[in-house]
């Protein structure tokens, strides 16, 4: 398959997304993560943590608007069927 270099130096605007409390309890139970740490900051201290811990795919949240232009650009020509995440 050709590379296609429509999309090569392209920029796409910068994102911000601030991590809250209640969008990894959300993200969590949305999942099926029960464990403590993702639920309850008393647990995730005690286990060493600094506050709750977010699910590691919480990822997939925050990174969506900053990936989704570059994902949808058909300069970039992302071909879905055989794209893993």
């Amino acid at each position: 398959m050709p590379v296609k270099t429509e999309a090569v130096g392209k920029e796409y605007p910068a994102t911000t997304y601030e991590v809250g409390l209640e969008k990894i309890r959300e993200y969590a139970n949305a999942v099926g993560q029960t464990e403590p740490v993702h639920h309850d900051r008393e647990a995730a201290k005690a286990a060493g943590f600094r506050d709750v811990v977010a699910p590691p795919m919480f990822a997939v949240v925050y990174s969506s608007p900053a990936m989704g232009p570059a994902i949808l650009d058909p300069d970039v020509d992302i071909n879905f069927a055989a794209m893993v995440h």
